[in-house]
């Protein structure tokens, strides 16, 4: 530990050519993350791009029991062709520090033969969750499905909402490729990074 101390210079005094070069490395860091990035952005873009369908709705009056019926989806989801479909849940909680927030929502679609329960727990503020249903073999027949959802549960939330997003044809094997290639990329970012704040740690507060 001494001489990690030693090393990094944490406690001690720096010199200001130390801290140039530390300020340096930490710079060079951060521009060897840039393509990394640039290739999540990329990625996302690649994947929205097949977006056919998006529809939000919440709860009202929300309660026990509640439910929302998403109906509107006709015409697109046709043989051919693969989807992912993209549920999410997002829910208000205490507006405090306090971290109780919990509720929990049953999902069905009868035509796709899908059934689960989405939860969010131990949450304050504003939260959310995703479910991913990725349908990679191309449909026989067209389908129009209908979502139900239910609120099972909750507590100390004052409000939710479903968004549904689906995907037609999405390229996951290009995106999946490229997000690898992007995290592969962040790694030497990083150490990067770590090497100029061990060259020059942040001051210590007097």
């Amino acid at each position: 530990m001494s001489f990690i101390k030693k090393f990094s210079g944490f406690g001690n005094p720096i010199s200001g050519l130390r801290r140039t070069i530390g300020t340096c490395v930490l710079i060079i860091g951060l521009i060897m993350c840039i393509p990394s990035i640039a290739g999540l952005v990329l990625s996302n873009s690649i994947y929205e791009k097949s977006n056919v369908y998006e529809s939000e709705q919440s709860f009202y009056p929300f309660q026990v029991n509640s439910t929302l019926v998403f109906d509107d989806m006709d015409g697109y989801m046709t043989a051919g062709n693969n989807y992912d479909i993209r549920i999410y849940l997002e829910a208000v909680g205490p507006n405090s520090d306090i971290r109780d927030g919990r509720i929990t929502v049953y999902s069905e679609c009868t035509q796709l033969s899908f059934s689960r329960n989405l939860a969010i727990s131990n949450f304050n503020g504003t939260s959310s969750t995703m479910h991913l249903n990725e349908m990679e073999q191309d449909r026989t027949a067209d389908v129009n499905p209908v979502y139900n959802f239910t609120v099972l549960s909750f507590n100390n939330v004052s409000s939710a909402s479903i968004r549904i997003k689906i995907y037609e044809n999405p390229n996951r094997p290009l995106v999946s490729l490229i997000n690898k290639i992007s995290l592969i990329l962040l790694i030497p970012g990083l150490i990067v990074i770590c090497c100029g704040c061990c060259i020059a740690p942040p001051k210590k507060k007097q």
